[in-house]
């Protein structure tokens, strides 16, 4: 997306606006384009490793430059919906994630503590 175009439409964009409705439609209509373009969906998967790579250009342009936020944010968000699509073709739940983070911030906090 042009910078500017997701930069006019971020600031008019309302968090509140966002929905699981509007995921599911979205995902819907990824996933059949993604079919009638590849006839499966492991190119939803290679567009997650590109948009993981830009993510991470993305964080290292933020340590250099001041200017940067946004492009991060877009970045950041490219990388969460392609990973919705990877989740959904491996039956991987929202639910799911949620308890691995748990699992993970313990274990983080256990180390954390021991440190100290």
């Amino acid at each position: 997306m042009k910078k500017e175009a997701f930069e006019k439409a971020f600031a008019e964009a309302k968090a509140s606006d966002f929905n699981m409705e509007l995921v599911k439609q979205w995902n819907e209509a990824g996933n059949q384009n993604t079919i009638e373009a590849t006839g499966d969906l492991t190119i939803r998967s290679i567009i997650a490793m590109e948009e993981l790579a830009e993510c991470s250009q993305a964080i290292s342009k933020s340590l250099r430059k001041e200017d940067f936020r946004t492009n991060l944010i877009e970045e950041i968000a490219d990388v969460y919906s392609m990973l919705y699509h990877v989740m959904c073709k491996h039956n991987i739940t929202e639910e799911d994630i949620q308890k691995a983070r748990l699992v993970k911030m313990k274990r983080d906090l256990d180390r954390w503590s021991k440190d100290k």
